[in-house]
């Protein structure tokens, strides 16, 4: 496969944009769209096609982005033989247009504006909605909580890392700074003196919410999208995590990912401190009905047209032990199913899991486990229980029907554990997965891989 450089073509981000490619040989596509706001900018997830000759795809417009314009990124690998076109319409004006290497046509953005911008109103709002969101954007999670809240009337809508007996429902509004990075929360303090800039995600409102109404909400905002927007995410944290921080990582992933539907999240009382984690695994352990209502709740109430389920960490203990309940439950199990189940560096005993994860089969479209072999938080509790974790390798856990994805050549974070919500070759992948369905012999960036004994697995990276 011979690679063909990035092309960098510039539209307007709100008028939809029409790529067709045609190519003689199967071809590997990659698009990267960005939408910037003078120098600053931010991710809308990667579009990959592996393996393909024709691509018809449609780039909706982002109006409530803010963006002053998208710039798109595309790259093409085909063998060196094959002969190939490019092109991308936009207001029925063709944008750009190459033909086997060779570029035969390219309108610059400031042509295409003219073209958009027909009369003095229309620049002066395009103007006008580029100014009200330089300052900020916000991105609005959803959540369920078997946390108590605090007594002391000074701190209301504030939730402890104490159990309660009932659970809460409510929406977080988070802010998205400008300078916000794929995969981050913000950077260290030192990190922000150096660039003066304050990239950090904060919390400026909890909303607790009746239960009822909080499912006529959920449903109400999911019912007014377009049908493929119609997704839920929900999140299930780990160990260590704070509700404040289970808010704001539910809102990075759900905005670099892209997600218009309902990204959700379930936040188990975790103490929120290293020194807690005998404590969270008695937490977790105690929140596994509530958790499994949630989830039950949110493929039935919600009007989702899927329910995806990311779960991270000691997460997974709770997750795991849901979805076997709900398989043993007739009765539920007829009623609930879920598209994408995601189980990222899963901090739990090898065995357990693989005598309880064909549940997982039974009610899921796919699950995708992600180890590696260099997350220290889980070799640490390897160490703690002297028994293998399923999210660390070696040995790998590879179980039918569950696409083990070792993530060992990503860019990890220092523990090697925040991989699932900081790397972007697996939010890539994620997106993939969430959007598409696409198994992983068609994902961009997966190869297979095979153990001494010969059991498949895939590999994520170089």
């Amino acid at each position: 496969m011979q690679d063909h450089d990035y092309r960098i073509i510039e539209v307007h981000p709100r008028q939809s944009v029409d790529l067709a490619i045609e190519c003689t040989e199967a071809s590997d596509v990659l698009l990267d769209v960005e939408a910037r706001d003078g120098e600053a900018g931010f991710y809308a997830p990667r579009e990959t096609w592996v393996g393909v000759r024709s691509i018809r795809y449609r780039l909706r417009p982002i109006a409530d982005s803010g963006a002053s314009y998208i710039r798109l990124r595309l790259s093409m690998s085909c063998e060196t033989s094959a002969h190939y076109s490019i092109t991308l319409i936009q207001n029925g004006s063709p944008l750009y247009v190459e033909q086997s290497g060779r570029r035969l046509h390219l309108y610059t953005l400031a042509i295409s504006r003219q073209a958009e911008a027909q009369t003095e109103d229309a620049r002066i709002s395009l103007n006008l909605e580029a100014e009200a969101s330089k300052a900020r954007s916000e991105y609005v999670v959803s959540y369920a909580t078997n946390r108590r809240l605090h007594s002391d009337g000074s701190r209301p809508n504030e939730y402890t890392a104490e159990r309660d007996s009932e659970v809460h429902y409510g929406f977080c509004r988070v802010f998205i700074p400008r300078a916000h990075s794929i995969g981050s929360v913000g950077s260290p303090w030192w990190k922000r003196l150096l660039t003066l800039q304050d990239d950090r995600l904060k919390l400026l409102e909890n909303r607790v919410t009746p239960k009822r109404e909080y499912w006529s909400e959920v449903a109400k905002h999911l019912t007014s999208l377009s049908v493929e927007d119609q997704h839920a995410v929900v999140l299930v944290h780990g160990y260590n995590v704070s509700f404040e921080t289970a808010a704001l990582r539910a809102a990075q992933i759900g905005f670099d990912l892209g997600i218009r539907g309902a990204m959700a999240f379930f936040s188990w009382p975790s103490r929120g401190a290293l020194t807690g984690y005998l404590a969270d695994e008695s937490s977790i352990e105690a929140s596994e009905d509530d958790i499994c209502d949630y989830l039950c709740d949110f493929a039935t109430l919600s009007g989702a047209r899927m329910v995806h389920v990311l779960a991270h960490s000691m997460g997974n203990r709770g997750v795991l032990r849901a979805v076997s309940r709900i398989v043993l439950d007739a009765q539920r199990k007829s009623r609930v199913k879920f598209g994408q189940v995601l189980l990222a560096a899963p901090d739990v005993d090898s065995d357990t899991f693989r005598r309880l994860c064909p549940a997982y089969r039974q009610i899921a479209e796919r699950t995708t486990l992600y180890v590696t072999t260099r997350d220290h938080a889980v070799e640490a509790s390897q160490w703690l229980h002297q028994n293998p974790r399923a999210g660390l390798m070696p040995p790998i856990v590879i179980s039918p029907g569950i696409d083990t994805v070792n993530v060992a050549n990503v860019d990890l974070t220092l523990l090697g554990h925040g991989y699932v919500s900081a790397a972007r070759d697996v939010l890539q992948d994620i997106h993939a997965l969430i959007t598409r369905g696409t198994p992983p012999r068609e994902r961009f960036g997966l190869r297979s891989s095979v153990t001494e004994d010969g059991h498949h697995y895939w590999t994520i990276g170089a």
